[in-house]
């Protein structure tokens, strides 16, 4: 539940479509992989993975922070956890190609 986003219930209660709303949390984190595969600054792979996954989410966190319920804890969750998924694909992308960058 911490992986992808804000529950759609809490968009529900403000009269927003909470089940298509929350698709923009599912669409950035896909999105971390590409955007770590095809980035190239900074070599480091344990530094653009993070970087990435954070760029993507962070926006999306901002919604977070404006939404009643939610606020800056789920901002940071989500910022915390988009990282971490950028750092585990540029730490599996690293381990199947012994590459830091294409």
């Amino acid at each position: 539940m911490l992986v992808h986003g804000p529950i759609p219930y809490k968009f529900d209660v403000l009269g927003i479509h909470g089940a298509t709303a929350v698709w923009g949390w599912y669409t950035a984190r896909l999105l971390v992989g590409l955007l770590v595969g095809v980035t190239i600054v900074p070599p480091q792979w344990y530094l653009r993975g993070p970087l990435c996954g954070l760029a993507l989410v962070f926006p999306l966190s901002l919604v977070n922070l404006a939404t009643p319920g939610c606020g800056a804890s789920c901002m940071v969750w989500n910022d915390v956890t988009a990282a971490g998924l950028g750092f585990a694909v540029g730490g599996l992308a690293y381990a199947i190609t012994r590459r830091h960058h294409s």
